[in-house]
């Protein structure tokens, strides 16, 4: 990334972030933006907000971010919550990354509004998708084109505070949203228990079978969904159900979706 894309990602990542920035606190893990040409950029952890009311008060905020022992002071504008990278939210960078690449995609403007934090009507998320899905379509023809919006997605998300995070191996966003389901029945075991001391005769089929046959009976749009939620934005239209189906199943097993995450789609 050249120091010109990094000023421009830094400068809209600072407009795309203000409408969150004074619920951040301490102990909040954030994505940083280096703004020396992206040489430092990564996640850092809220040691110390500088300021009266020790909130963050305008993107000119100094903050100090604890990496591993080592502390960074930056700019409150410099940096991004991490979010859920839904289905929609999707859906509007794919529309951005279109605009990016020269497409002149229609609803720029809304989706813009939409990964800032702003209310779209339904029927306009609905437009949004169409016009997503359009532009998939014109780029997917062109590997160079499919690896440059790659690009250009992982560079939005980022800006938008969907900054993809490691963990072990693989990459995953990182969830900070309120209202996920209680971890017992997470993994199944409310009903495992239910199971287990029942004394109906019926067979009993397994927690494996079960994700088995709730991936074979996930739509095209819902396994995509799932990946995309796990990798990143991709172009996954160029393939068939069948490998949409192995991918899901690989990020299974390594543990980047959780088979709740698949039932619940079932």
């Amino acid at each position: 990334m050249n120091s010109q894309q990094n000023k421009h990602i830094v400068e809209n990542s600072s407009q795309a972030s203000a409408y969150r920035l004074s619920s951040l606190s301490v102990g909040d893990e954030v994505f940083w933006i280096d703004p020396d040409a992206g040489a430092c950029s990564g996640y850092r952890t809220i040691s110390e907000i500088v300021s009266d009311s020790g909130t963050i008060e305008s993107d000119q905020t100094v903050v100090r971010l604890a990496d591993n022992g080592s502390v960074t002071e930056a700019f409150a504008g410099e940096i991004s919550l991490l979010r859920r990278l839904t289905h929609g939210y999707g859906n509007a960078i794919m529309v951005l990354v279109a605009d990016r690449m020269g497409l002149a995609p229609a609803l720029v403007a809304e989706s813009s509004r939409y990964l800032m934090g702003g209310d779209i009507h339904p029927m306009t998320g609905a437009a949004i998708e169409r016009e997503a899905v359009a532009m998939n379509e014109r780029l997917r023809v062109d590997a160079g084109f499919i690896a440059q919006a790659n690009t250009y997605a992982q560079e939005l998300a980022a800006q938008y505070g969907f900054a993809v995070r490691k963990d072990g191996d693989g990459t995953r966003p990182q969830a900070h949203e309120t209202g996920s389901r209680p971890a017992a029945l997470e993994d199944g075991q409310a009903e495992s228990a239910q199971k287990e001391t029942s004394t109906t005769s019926a067979p009993r089929v397994t927690k494996d079978e079960q994700v088995k046959r709730a991936i074979r009976k996930l739509s095209r749009n819902q396994l995509i969904h799932l990946i995309d939620e796990a990798e990143g934005v991709g172009c996954w239209d160029e393939s068939d159900k069948d490998q949409l189906r192995s991918e899901v199943t690989r990020l299974l097993d390594t543990g980047k979706i959780t088979s709740a995450e698949i039932l619940d789609l079932a």
